[in-house]
């Protein structure tokens, strides 16, 4: 479940696969931050938008500790400067952080039933020294919505101290399709992780690499795309597994 090869017997199986993670790693995906679209941040936007918040941010301390000047600035870089749509964007988090509280989220699935209900977890570097996240759809042997979105939640804010300062404070999403069958084929669950960057964590998401999907998946991803985030839709990229599929 956490990507400790103790709990998760198929990450020793992502060794003998190291050809396809070396080749993701030179892919150079979308949201390379080489390439990232940068504006400068007027720094009175900074303190007004942190400002803005600040009631939130009043008598808890978890909030608090989470809207750093770092946070404050991703919100405002992921709407290129607009103070108005950041605020927005920054109020609907910090309130969906208080009802939820992800920090402390951990993934009821994995812990309560099945360690292998979910594969999906932070597994290494790219050249870059964005975090790479690896996860295998059919591996998953639970398939509903919330309980994927609930382990998704629990990978990103592992991750969250452990990003590298900007512009490489980003994961590479690997998206392996090996197994993928039927099962697999209800957009909920791709939709309930996918509007999680796009909502809660945006500029976080430097790029997904889908590896070997099959035919099958054609119609799921033309259903998945019309209602998640563009930005995150331009940021997928489609590459061939190590034995020539997808």
């Amino acid at each position: 479940c956490l990507g400790y090869p103790e709990l998760n017997p198929k990450l020793a199986d992502l060794t003998s696969r190291r050809p396809m993670v070396a080749s993701v790693r030179d892919a150079e995906p979308a949201g390379n931050s080489a390439h990232r679209a940068l504006p400068t941040l007027d720094p009175a936007a900074v303190d007004a938008l942190r400002d803005a918040v600040t009631p939130l941010l009043l008598n808890d301390q978890a909030l608090f500790e989470w809207c750093t000047t770092k946070n404050v600035e991703r919100f405002l870089r992921a709407d290129r400067g607009n103070l108005q749509k950041a605020t927005t964007r920054l109020t609907e988090t910090l309130k969906w952080r208080q009802e939820v509280r992800p920090e402390g989220k951990m993934c009821t699935a994995c812990f309560s039933k099945d360690l292998r209900s979910h594969y999906m977890q932070h597994v290494g570097w790219d050249k870059l020294g964005r975090a790479l996240v690896y996860s295998d759809i059919g591996m998953a042997r639970d398939k509903g919505p919330t309980s994927n979105a609930e382990h998704c939640m629990q990978v990103l804010e592992l991750l969250e101290p452990q990003l590298n300062p900007f512009p490489n404070d980003q994961y590479v999403w690997v998206v392996d399709f090996h197994k993928f069958g039927l099962a697999d084929m209800s957009p909920k669950v791709a939709g309930a992780c996918l509007s999680l960057f796009g909502k809660s964590y945006p500029e976080r998401l430097g790029g997904m690499i889908i590896v070997g999907a099959p035919m099958l998946f054609n119609g799921l991803y033309r259903a998945v795309c019309a209602f998640a985030d563009p930005v995150t839709v331009k940021k997928v990229r489609f590459v061939r597994d190590p034995l020539g599929h997808g």
